[in-house]
């Protein structure tokens, strides 16, 4: 078993931009910033992340803020309890959007899923055979919508990925493109399964092996319907006032 330590939550971190109108329904923003081996990971709703051992904050790579959370690819991985708002059952919209920079291509590498060992799954942002792909499941563990992008993201390079569910339709965006899209096939399950990022908790081959930065989670809203500009800054953490 991986021994793992406790992240305290912090309060938002000074210097990040106000301008999010949609800042209310933020369930989860990690800026993966502080110092090289950092052990802090600090979301600025105040959630509080459990990490595994040599999961670290690095300053080797960076989108925005000078580091990135560094995903081994072999136990290394972030989680956080489960909570409700990180549900995407109940027919609501929901955002998921971050930057990856992959070292290694697997079969499978899991970015972000909320899916326990065992039991009914909820939702899986994967990147397979390089090619981003986004699957939520219905009752009876059925799949509800299977969504993947036609080409591979490049290694050692940043990308920028989002899914945007609007009204039971999950569409995947690359580098702000639309690369997928597909109608849910019923309602997605809801469990009580922890969040995940870089690990499938059902197979340890799957878990990530590069860089995450700049993740951001948000329940009642679809961000995108179409093609748009990706972010040129890190996520804002306060709403309009």
């Amino acid at each position: 078993m991986i021994p793992l330590g406790i992240i305290a939550a912090a309060s938002p971190s000074a210097g990040t931009a106000p301008g999010d109108p949609h800042w209310a329904r933020v369930v989860s923003l990690l800026h993966f910033d502080g110092p090289h081996d950092g052990l802090d990971f600090i979301d600025e709703t105040g959630r509080v992340w459990t990490r595994a051992v040599g999961t670290y904050i690095s300053v080797l790579q960076s989108r925005f803020g000078g580091a990135s959370g560094d995903f081994g690819g072999s136990g290394t991985y972030i989680s956080a309890a489960h909570d409700a708002a990180l549900s995407a059952s109940g027919g609501v919209d929901m955002t998921w959007e971050l930057f990856v920079r992959p070292r290694a291509q697997k079969t499978t590498a899991c970015l972000a899923t909320k899916r326990p060992t065992s039991g009914s799954s909820e939702w899986f942002l994967v990147l397979e055979d390089g090619r981003p792909s986004f699957y939520c499941w219905r009752a009876g563990n059925a799949v509800s919508v299977s969504v993947m992008a036609a080409d591979p993201v490049p290694l050692n390079k940043w990308t920028f990925i989002a899914v945007s569910i609007v009204d039971n339709v999950a569409r995947l965006f690359v580098n702000g493109a639309l690369a997928a899209s597909g109608t849910l096939l019923g309602p997605i399950a809801g469990n009580t399964a922890p969040v995940y990022i870089g690990r499938d908790p059902t197979n340890a081959g799957r878990n990530f092996d590069g860089f995450i930065d700049e993740y951001r989670q948000t329940k009642g809203v679809g961000r995108y319907t179409g093609s748009f500009t990706p972010p040129i800054a890190a996520f804002p953490g306060h709403g309009v006032t």
